[in-house]
């Protein structure tokens, strides 16, 4: 599922970015 491994790591660098970095959000696709 590459699309799926290029969205999860988008929505990573943008939570990460924000202060928001959590694994709820890594893993929730």
């Amino acid at each position: 599922h590459h699309e799926v491994k290029a969205v999860t790591y988008h929505r990573l660098h943008i939570e990460e970015k924000e202060g928001l970095f959590t694994s709820e959000v890594i893993f929730d696709v």
